[in-house]
């Protein structure tokens, strides 16, 4: 129950933000190194990931026609605050059926890895969730993000 729990965290930290697919092929070289996973497990991974998407196409498209209603009415100088936070729920509401329609396929990923690989799954979880601090911490000022150029470490 705790590793589905921590599988389903990780899985919905992963999805697009914003419902939006990130441009290019994702590269999981490095992924594959850290859980071992054989080419055809990664295989695997990726058919189930575009068996996903194409089926959860539908909600995405509402997701961004709605967000496209959002930024319209902002860019009017619409005074309809009602309408606006309307379609904000809307969105969110949607995002949450995004969560619960994926689950299948995150269950279908989670059998395609070995005992030892799911092992490391919470490891990521902890990741992420560091991650979401050290952002917070970049826009505090309080350190640099490693990844630009002149970044200075304490």
């Amino acid at each position: 129950m705790k590793l589905t729990v921590l599988m389903m965290m990780l899985c919905a930290a992963m999805a697009p933000v914003g419902g939006r697919a990130q441009p290019g092929p994702t590269d999981y070289t490095e992924l594959q190194a850290y859980l071992q996973l054989t080419d055809d497990q990664l295989q695997a991974l990726r058919q189930i990931e575009r068996q996903q998407n194409g089926e959860l196409q539908a909600l995405y498209q509402a997701i961004y026609a709605k967000e496209a209603q959002v930024k319209t009415l902002l860019g009017s100088g619409s005074g309809d605050a009602t309408g606006i936070g309307q379609l904000e729920i809307d969105i969110v509401h949607l995002r949450g059926q995004l969560s619960v329609a994926a689950r299948p396929y995150r269950q279908q990923s989670f059998a395609v890895l070995t005992a030892d690989q799911q092992l490391k799954l919470p490891a990521l979880v902890q990741s992420l969730i560091l991650n979401n601090l050290a952002s917070k911490a970049v826009t505090l000022h309080l350190i640099d993000n490693p990844n630009l150029p002149g970044a200075v470490t304490p």
